[in-house]
């Protein structure tokens, strides 16, 4: 069982919870190895919906352990994560993609239930995190296949693609999107709900027609 599933239905059950201290704050930050960078043809259907089902799932069984202390307080925030590949395609993507753009029509459904009931509902959208890989992420398995493809280091890499893909010429590191979290679920943040919060430093792609400039890809 995925670690947020364990943790979910550990919460659902706790009996701080029930003796009334309640929830104030859930954040479903879990992640799966995930087949990238492989063209359609060469996919199993397995393999592009394994992402999709297991993100979503999870997302969903977080979300039904927690609101119901939430609601029954008349308050609380549940923050999902989703990245910058649910506003662009490329070959390879299908699955994750296609997860990320769900995540996010999910959380405005779930603001949509739960926002009678006082529980606000926010989605973080970082794109790849500069630093993520050199604190233990697996995304620096995922990211290396491709960095050796173009003959360079992990790092190396995902410099470039702060240059190449976002506005700011840098990719986010991990405590920005912390900084980002903290706020969503603070009461500082009280009138927002149902939003999808970017955190991709201005997420862009390199036109050839406009002489490589860079051009911001908007919601």
């Amino acid at each position: 069982m995925p670690p947020s599933v364990r943790w979910a239905l550990h919460v659902s059950k706790n009996s701080f919870v029930e003796s009334g201290y309640g929830i104030d704050v859930a954040l479903n930050a879990v992640s799966f190895p995930h087949v990238s960078a492989r063209p359609l043809a060469e996919l199993a259907v397995e393999e592009v919906m394994h992402p999709i089902d297991a993100f979503l799932r999870t997302n969903l069984i977080t979300a039904k352990a927690t609101a119901r202390h939430m609601t029954a307080r008349r308050s609380g925030a549940i923050l999902t994560l989703s990245t910058a590949g649910s506003r662009f395609a490329r070959p390879g993507n299908l699955g994750y993609g296609t997860t990320c753009a769900a995540i996010e029509q999910m959380t405005q459904r779930l603001a949509v239930e739960l926002g009678p009931s006082g529980v606000r509902v926010v989605c973080l959208r970082p794109t790849a995190i500069a630093d993520a890989p050199a604190d233990g992420s697996f995304t620096g398995e995922v990211f290396a296949p491709l960095a050796a493809a173009s003959g360079v280091s992990v790092e190396q890499m995902l410099a470039q693609w702060g240059e190449d893909q976002t506005l700011l010429g840098r990719l986010p590191t991990l405590a920005q999107v912390a900084d980002a979290a903290v706020f969503l679920a603070s009461d500082r943040a009280g009138a927002i709900t149902g939003a999808v919060t970017d955190l991709t430093s201005g997420n862009a792609v390199r036109a050839q027609q406009y002489g490589q400039a860079l051009l911001g890809v908007l919601d």
